[in-house]
């Protein structure tokens, strides 16, 4: 009979769709876009269920969905099965035009029914969109973190949605990336990274985790991490760095300020007695942090910091003028002198006798004391 005919084609129809879905499915590209298929689902659930679009919340729904393509797929066969099995068997042509001619009735009776099958908690509904449902175990597959968060990127730029992230959140985010970089500051420098971005000190952030940040300020952040990932110092991506307990400017084109360099402003100090006045240079100031430290701690000290450079000039006189400004003196002065030979002749052409400059010039050490 006709009707049996169109069983049986229809049996052979449905075997050949899942074996070709079970074959490609062994392809790794295509497992992998059977990935992003199922975080597509479980973000779709998520959103439906109006849970904040987070990967911790989209991971736990499953990646089955009653009005997956899948389905539709699956209701248009089972549909055409029925509609074609009242046309009759007749010739090949006759066939293939009836069928050509029904295909929008049937596409059209299986949308219906997928928009039902998202509706209904029926249990006819449930039988209905079983088979759909166990034919997506092969067309999607469980995603990993990333392919969820670009599930959860893409739906939201469909629909619109703005979201932003959390404070708690980015130091997490922060945290994971510096410490696969092998970074051992990595807690620190994330809340360092943080904190200048927006502008707070560590205990804000910590006591503020639930407070969202724009997408701006995480787009900002996010630059810094790279560039600490790509083993900038921190200093020069913050550029400050304190230095005997008082905050200097730092970018790339001085040397960083470090803790062994502290001994040598408290040794310098031992032979300065804070009642008597001085006349101190340092050559080569880099950013100045020897000699306005010893201005600093010294009030009857004036000082000339001396460098060929323009970014050591630019990072001197920042950092002159911030000392100034704090302390309302002028004890610190820049000096710039672009000679043939930059560290003798500034000295020179600024007063300082060569004796002076000469018992000074020592590779490792780059100040001098005239007293």
């Amino acid at each position: 009979s006709s009707i049996a005919l169109n069983l049986i084609e229809a049996v052979i129809r449905i075997a050949i769709l899942i074996m070709y879905m079970f074959l490609i499915s062994k392809l790794d590209d295509i497992y992998r876009v059977f990935q992003y298929h199922g975080a597509e689902h479980k973000t779709i659930f998520c959103y439906e269920a109006e849970e904040k679009l987070t990967i911790e919340n989209v991971r736990k729904f499953g990646r089955l969905h009653p009005r997956c393509g899948t389905n539709f797929l699956f209701l248009t066969m089972l549909v055409s099965i029925i509609l074609f099995s009242l046309t009759g068997w007749g010739s090949f042509w006759q066939r293939l035009i009836l069928r050509i001619i029904l295909t929008p009735i049937v596409a059209g009776i299986t949308y219906e029914i997928i928009k039902w099958l998202g509706r209904t908690e029926s249990k006819l509904g449930k039988i209905i969109a079983y088979p759909g449902l166990k034919l997506q175990e092969l067309t999607t597959k469980e995603p990993d973190d990333s392919q969820l968060e670009v599930a959860i990127k893409s739906l939201m730029a469909a629909e619109g949605i703005e979201y932003k992230k959390k404070i708690g959140e980015l130091l997490i985010d922060g945290n994971k990336k510096l410490k696969a970089a092998n970074i051992d500051t990595y807690i620190l420098d994330t809340q360092l990274l943080l904190g200048k971005v927006l502008g707070k000190d560590k205990l804000y952030l910590i006591t503020n985790k639930d407070e969202e940040v724009s997408n701006f300020k995480e787009r900002e952040f996010y630059s810094l991490i790279e560039k600490r990932i790509n083993k900038m110092p921190i200093s020069y991506i913050l550029k400050t760095v304190e230095f005997m307990g008082i905050d200097f400017n730092v970018e790339e084109g001085v040397l960083i300020p470090r803790g062994d360099t502290e001994v040598l402003v408290e040794e310098a100090l031992k032979f300065l007695d804070k009642d008597k006045e001085y006349k101190i240079c340092d050559l080569c100031c880099g950013s100045g942090a020897i000699g306005i430290s010893i201005a600093h701690f010294r009030e009857n000290t004036k000082v000339d910091l001396i460098d060929y450079y323009d970014i050591p000039e630019k990072i001197t006189k920042r950092n002159i003028l911030l000392k100034n400004t704090a302390e309302g003196d002028t004890a610190v002065f820049f000096v710039c002198h672009k000679t043939t030979h930059p560290p003798a002749r500034a000295a020179h052409r600024s007063g300082w006798g060569m004796t002076a400059f000469q018992k000074c010039e020592v590779q490792s050490s780059l100040l001098s004391i005239w007293i």
